[in-house]
């Protein structure tokens, strides 16, 4: 048997199936569509498969053009763009039956020193010190949760404060510490794809939340784009504070961003994301959502 961290890692093993073309395993899932998430780290991946080691990834800016097809291959086809002294970008572009179904552009660096500030992490509960909110759920009848997010058992989440409107209107953030299950082998860029695959998971909710004013309200949840800067090298096999905040909601889409952090309070990635939160009254169904709670409710 396998354990989720493996089962996750096959994910991004991906397949050469020609000159800057590849192909991934597909998950096993009961949803109609492919996480955003999956895609996204996979095309992280396909890009990283044709650069140096020693440039590591600073930047990728994606778009979401369709619900990906979980019966059907994805094929990655990588766009060599640049290669300079100091920096690589790539293009990379998924299809299915060959229809375009996101596209990623991503930028790599030679690490090199230069002046450096931040801002400061907000101060909240360790990780031990709050719950793991993924076994939660599924004790409080979500056991569809892993399918809807195929891989996700390979991520702890705990939980800094309670997933519900009035926290959300009130701070109008969403704190939560995540790492990896399991150990991840020393290839830091299997620790970026973690972190691009897990920043997905969570960072539309903060901008859904203040808007749940009935228990009979649902809305069409889908990821429109995608941004992370990542800038310092990540290690997501320890602790990492993600702290959400929704910018601005409007136009049936939401914006959100977020910031990663060590424990020890460094700044290691900035992440930003527009959302499709389209009501659907009394009626409307969707492949996931929230409750008037803001819990994780089966259509």
């Amino acid at each position: 048997m396998s354990t989720p961290t493996q089962r996750l890692l096959s994910l991004l093993n991906l397949e050469e199936i020609g000159e800057n073309r590849f192909t991934a395993h597909a998950p096993e899932t009961t949803v109609q569509r492919v996480f955003g998430g999956q895609v996204a780290a996979q095309s992280l991946m396909a890009a990283m498969r044709t650069v140096d080691e020693d440039r590591q990834v600073h930047s990728l800016h994606s778009s979401f053009f369709h619900h990906g097809d979980p019966t059907i291959p994805i094929i990655f086809e990588v766009d060599r763009v640049r290669d300079g002294r100091a920096f690589s970008n790539r293009v990379v572009t998924a299809y299915q039956e060959d229809r375009p179904i996101f596209m990623m552009i991503t930028g790599f660096h030679i690490q090199e020193p230069g002046p450096e500030h931040q801002i400061t992490r907000p101060v909240v509960p360790w990780p031990d010190e709050v719950a793991d909110v993924l076994p939660d759920m599924v004790k409080r009848g979500v056991p569809w949760l892993a399918d809807q997010f195929p891989g996700s058992e390979a991520i702890k989440v705990n939980l800094v404060q309670p997933l519900d409107v009035q926290a959300a209107v009130q701070a109008n953030t969403l704190q939560l510490w995540f790492k990896s299950a399991e150990p991840i082998n020393g290839d830091m860029r299997l620790h970026a794809c973690f972190l691009t695959f897990a920043s997905d998971m969570a960072l539309l909710i903060p901008a859904v939340l203040p808007h749940m004013p009935t228990p009979t309200t649902r809305y069409q949840l889908a990821s429109l784009n995608h941004s992370i800067w990542f800038q310092r090298p990540v290690k997501f096999d320890d602790w990492l504070l993600y702290n959400m905040r929704s910018c601005r909601a409007a136009g049936a889409r939401g914006t959100a961003q977020g910031h990663v952090y060590t424990r020890d309070g460094e700044l290691v990635a900035t992440i930003t994301q527009e959302g499709l939160i389209r009501p659907q009254g009394d009626t409307g169904q969707m492949a996931t959502g929230l409750d008037h709670k803001g819990r994780l409710i089966n259509p």
